[in-house]
């Protein structure tokens, strides 16, 4: 992560090697193989790769303006903003990837309301998803069948 801001000569940027989650805890994180990952569910058809990772409150990053916060959490986002929902005014841009989980009520309408108490306009992107839902039951990987990448400006 360095070697990208300084290949970039971002001077004003702070690496924190730390999860956002609603608390400050240590995570176990499961990956699945690939790009991403969880920290409750562990994968059943990848070789696992377990690590422990150091969590900190998304609330205590966004207490103060924010100019782009970006939340790509794998299925964790809903957790995580609803924690921080009254702080969610104080960016000026959000971006967030929503991952719809099979054995759990869908949580997307409920974002998107508190995308909008926040002050917030929205646009819905498809990230990946079935290709014929009323037919196909695949998922993107054991437990997403989509992803939809929103983008919150004001």
């Amino acid at each position: 992560m360095i070697a990208i801001c300084n290949n970039f000569n971002l001077t004003n940027v702070t690496l924190h090697q730390k999860a956002v989650w609603t608390e400050k805890t240590e995570l176990t994180f499961h990956s699945d193989g690939g790009m991403g990952g969880s920290v409750d569910h562990i994968y059943k058809t990848t070789e696992q790769v377990i690590t422990k990772v150091s969590a900190v409150p998304l609330s205590d990053w966004i207490s103060e303006n924010v100019d782009f916060l970006k939340i790509d959490i794998e299925g964790a986002e809903y957790e995580v903003l609803k924690s921080c929902q009254k702080l969610l005014g104080n960016a000026s841009h959000i971006f967030f990837e929503y991952h719809n989980d099979v054995n759990k009520p869908q949580t997307l309408h409920i974002l998107l309301a508190m995308i909008e108490a926040a002050g917030f306009r929205y646009h819905l992107k498809e990230s990946s998803a079935r290709a014929r839902p009323f037919v196909e039951d695949r998922l993107i990987c054991e437990r997403f069948d989509m992803a939809i990448t929103v983008f919150c400006y004001k």
